[in-house]
């Protein structure tokens, strides 16, 4: 239905290219879904449908938002993510 197409440059937060600086998240999977606390987090880092959000990654591990209300994802958690680019 209209609305609910999926952007053709759509990617895992796992596969976002390391020089990368913003997404807008997609869609996230399940395993994010069901996890009430990380959802918290990520609305604190301002996570929000269609929303640009700041990216980083280092360790194996995926850094959203900027600052104290940043949210950090291990790799197999951020791999339920599906964002596009900003930059």
């Amino acid at each position: 239905k209209e609305g609910d197409e999926i952007p053709v440059e759509m990617m895992a937060l796992t596969n976002v290219p390391q020089e990368t600086g913003r997404v807008v998240m997609h869609r996230i999977g399940e395993p994010i879904q069901s996890d009430t606390a990380l959802l918290t987090r990520l609305r604190r880092a301002g996570f929000r449908p269609n929303a640009a959000l700041a990216i980083s990654q280092a360790n194996g591990r995926v850094r959203l938002g900027t600052g104290r209300r940043a949210a950090e994802l291990d790799h197999a958690t951020a791999a339920h993510g599906f964002v596009t680019t900003a930059d």
